[in-house]
């Protein structure tokens, strides 16, 4: 026996039966002391294969015990922590529990000068980021450190990317306590509760497919520093300001490993819009979605955008939210969880546009400036019962929600006023339920049932004067009413059987889809007392149900460094559609093949390279369907009147991924092609003040090809991170203007670049710069010559100035230079600047700031924008200058 300080001690062996039946299943356990006999909490106790790479691991707890499931490929048990000598002892047959002493790592060095490095530690498909040394003491939350980190980026909704792919779930100590809507977790959760921040990649979450049925799924993992405190602790604000501004919100939280909540309280008028906490970012169970997107025909008062500026600058509101996450978990790992919230606003926005559409033989313009009030009040529930165990997983997940929105707006339309008015109710339910049981023959069943149901109630109200430019009923009138509804039901039932093996991993399933969606609308005419329809039709009462029987056979390769995953899906797809008012009666039934495969070769843990491709083949949805005219806004009439037709798309791509964590960098190319071909063209037809769009029956080709690329590196001599985004598109589509067919080409360019260093423990920088292009060229597609071209130029320049004083005091400003022009049309250029004032830990737990937005006062701001024959103008009222004292509590 090797001496205590460079051995492993074999103590005793235990056989381990599954307790539920299913196999048996051996278990390696043991204990991990340091040399005084003390617990070493976190060490990572990894299995190694023959060619001593990672294939899988657990941690130590607090007392230093482990356990982790035996595989047939393991060779070595390797225990290894920061700061002591690794240890590494085979898996004999006769062991399954250890006793490991470990050493402290001492070394005699030369002296030394200390400096900061930081650093990632990449443990199998883990990169591990250690909070304490990425953070810095002007964060308050764990957001501010997420987006310091090397090889992760955050767009402005909250989504979170690592090395230019999406996270599709973000743990808190291993549990989806958000439920994929996780915005708000990273700006509540402070910075202090957490020890690192993990990055999981081929992340399979269901405990009895883990090592067996592989993915190229990507997680975040928020690890805590004490697991076992049930503390209360919670951060609370309270603002104000001027021009009479408020702002209070309180989030408590408690974050252990039994009980997780995360709910937040809160109100504003100050520009804070709390419904982006509500947006879904990731996956809402640890399955594949299979919920039916709804296809939704949208009417709205406006056809303009918001603007792409900080929200808070023209976002004039009444907000507030209650938002309430809650987890509990029993001894035996059975979760229940609750996800609900409340919403309300009572918002204005206030703009002007101008649109030019360009035709073969004219130009049509259209001009509106419209001032618009929304309240709108939003409700949902959210209840899970899982059970996530290494021998079975059981889910049962049932949500609810209901709301409504109305709208209200003065608008002049072409020098026309007229009051119109908006109003839309949802109502939606459903149920998911999911069984995947270990089975005999080391196979793994699986049965899912997923039922919903969706409806949605509008009416749009357009009043007196007003312009109906459509004949014979073209004129002024009282009113205009356009009512529609769209109920859908769903269900989807499947069984599928799993065959891992070491090499091939065989999958089958079959199942049954069915649908049923109803579009119900009439466009009425009021004039006075008397209601006329709307005489070019009959409104809709269209109904479509859709019926699928699928099997597919799915097969996954794990052989050496390749990784190949192939679904080979049959559809018999049957589908139904009439319209009584038009003599309509449709059915089709069509047998599709569906191809689904790619195929990654790993150089090694740190880089690999992967092909795929898919085809999808489906007839459109009720958006493009349906024969009766609707009005889906002041400007735009449409319907459809051509019945089901086929879409036929075809995927590819080739992506390259790199990355080294010790050298913290960070590469990723992706080169993708789109293929489609639909059985119609879309067309518009434009008179004085309307555009009305139907499909003519036209074989119709659409091409994309896309080249995307990132770039992110810690350069340690010069204590920066920076970061390079590349992305070329270049796209074709068909499309009928006023009659005359026409081709339409755009290229887009786009370059973006980060900066952020630290100077000093003084300065730190952060600055990002955009530059983006787009050129687009219609042509006839008769004669071939251009008709219609464009090209603009946007630059963005964001630079963010964090000054630290004195020891606790910050002064910080943000500066955004934006420039915009588009061909001939005037350059729009804009300054923005915000400032900030910090101090920290004025009394134990609490900070204070004064906060000022917009200190330029812009009130006025314009935008260029472009899409096929059409360029956009528009202007925007702003908020103005805002000054807000706020003051931050934690406790």
């Amino acid at each position: 026996m090797r001496r205590p300080y460079a051995s492993l001690l074999v103590v005793f062996f235990i056989c381990i039966t599954s307790p539920e039946g299913y196999a048996q299943e051996r278990l390696l356990t043991g204990l991990v002391q340091d040399s005084l006999n003390g617990p070493v909490s976190n060490a990572t106790i990894s299995l190694l294969n023959e060619k001593t790479l990672t294939i899988g691991y657990v941690f130590t707890n607090n007392n230093g015990q482990f356990k982790i499931k035996y595989l047939k490929q393991a060779v070595w048990l390797e225990v290894s922590s920061v700061g002591y000598v690794t240890q590494r002892l085979r898996t004999t047959a006769g062991s399954t529990n250890f006793l490991v002493y470990l050493l402290p790592a001492l070394k005699l060095l030369p002296e030394v000068k200390i400096k900061s490095r930081p650093s990632a530690v990449n443990i199998g498909d883990t990169v591990r980021y250690d909070v304490n040394i990425f953070s810095q003491k002007q964060d308050r939350s764990i957001g501010d450190v997420i987006r310091r980190l090397p090889g992760v980026e955050t767009a402005n909704d909250g989504s979170i990317y690592f090395n230019g792919k999406k996270i599709e779930n973000l743990y808190i100590d291993g549990d989806d306590l958000m439920d994929g809507r996780y915005g708000l977790a990273t700006k509540v959760i402070k910075k202090e509760q957490i020890k690192s921040v993990d990055i999981i990649r081929n992340h399979q979450p269901i405990k009895v497919l883990q090592n067996k049925i592989f993915t190229d799924n990507v997680a975040l993992n928020l690890v805590l520093r004490n697991e076992n405190d049930l503390k209360l602790s919670a951060t609370a604000e309270l603002a104000a300001g001027t021009p009479k501004l408020f702002e209070a919100s309180v989030a408590p939280i408690v974050l252990s490993k039994r009980l997780k909540f995360l709910n937040l309280f809160a109100y504003n008028n100050a520009g804070k819009d709390y419904k982006i906490d509500l947006k879904q970012l990731g996956n809402s169970n640890y399955q594949e979605n299979i919920s039916a997107n709804k296809d939704e025909i949208d009417l709205s008062l406006a056809t303009i955008n918001p603007p792409d500026v900080p929200i808070s600058y023209y976002f004039l509101n009444n907000s507030g939210i209650a938002n309430i996450n809650s987890l509990f978990k029993t001894k035996k790992d059975f979760q229940l969880k609750l996800n609900g919230s409340i919403y309300f606003d009572k918002n204005n926005f206030m703009y002007r546009g101008q649109t030019e559409s360009y035709l073969p033989n004219d130009t049509f313009r259209f001009s509106e400036n419209q001032t618009v009030i929304n309240r709108p009040q939003l409700y949902s529930a959210r209840l899970h019962f899982t059970a996530n165990k290494s021998n079975y997983f059981l889910n049962n997940s049932f949500e609810m929600a209901a709301g409504q929105e109305d709208f209200k707006g003065r608008m002049d339309f072409n020098n026309s006023l007229f009051n119109q008015n908006l109003h839309k109710k949802l109502q939606q339910f459903s149920n998911d339920f999911s069984w995947i049981p270990a089975v005999k023959l080391k196979g793994i069943a699986e049965f899912r049932w997923h039922s919903g149901y969706n409806k949605t109630e509008q009416q749009l109200n357009l009043d007196s004067g007003y312009y109906f430019a459509i004949v014979p009923q073209q004129g002024y009138h009282s009113q205009l009413v356009q009512r529609l509804q769209t109920p859908l039901w769903y269900h989807q039932i499947y069984a599928g059987y799993r065959l891992p093996k070491k090499i091939l991993t065989s999958q089958y399933k079959v199942g049954f889809v069915s649908s049923s969606q109803q579009v119900t609308s009439n466009l009425t005419i009021i004039d006075g007392n008397t209601i006329t329809p709307y005489a070019n039709d009959q409104g809709n009462n269209l109904m479509l149900h859709n019926n699928s029987t699928f099997a597919e056979a799915r097969y996954q390769v794990k052989y050496k460094q390749f990784r190949a995953d192939a679904k080979l899906p049959i559809n018999l797809r049957k589908l139904s559609l009439s319209q009584p008012g038009y003599n309509m009666k449709e059915q089709k039934s069509r047998l599709f093949f569906l191809p689904e495969a790619w195929l990654t070769y790993n150089f090694n843990n740190e880089r690999y390279i992967r092909a795929d491709y898919k085809f999808q083949n489906s007839f459109t949805n009720i958006t493009q369907t349906y024969s009766g005219a609707i009005l889906q806004n002041f400007q735009n009439l449409q319907y459809y009147s051509q019945g089901l037709q086929q879409i036929r798309t075809h995927h590819s791509s080739i992506a390259y991924s790199h990355q080294r964590s010790i050298k913290l960098f960070y590469a990723n190319v992706t080169l993708s092609y789109d293929h489609t071909v639909a059985d119609a063209v879309r067309s518009d037809s434009f008179a004085s003040n309307i555009r009305q769009t139907f499909l003519i029956l036209l074989p119709n080709n659409r091409d994309a090809l896309t080249l995307n690329g990132g770039i992110s590196q810690y350069l340690f001599s010069l204590k920066t991170k920076v970061g390079l985004k590349l992305q070329k598109q270049v796209s074709f589509n068909d499309q009928y203007l006023n009659g005359a067919f026409s081709k339409v080409q755009v290229n887009n360019f786009l370059v973006n670049t980060s900066i952020n260093k630290k100077l000093a423990r003084v300065l730190n920088i952060d600055n990002i710069t955009s530059l983006s292009w787009q050129s687009v060229r219609v042509t006839d597609g008769d004669r071939q010559t251009d008709f219609a071209g464009s090209n603009s130029f946007n630059f963005d320049e964001n630079l963010k100035l964090t000054f630290n004083l004195f020891k606790k005091y910050f002064v910080e400003t943000s500066a955004l230079l934006r420039t915009t022009r588009i061909s001939s049309l005037n350059k729009y250029s804009y300054f923005f600047l915000d400032a900030t004032v910090k101090r920290l830990k004025l009394i134990n737990g609490m900070d204070v700031e004064l906060h000022c937005t917009n200190l330029l006062n812009v009130k006025n701001y314009y935008i260029l924008l472009q899409g096929g024959n059409q360029v956009f103008s528009s202007q925007y009222f702003l908020r103005g200058r805002t000054i807000m004292a706020r003051c931050s509590f934690s406790f």
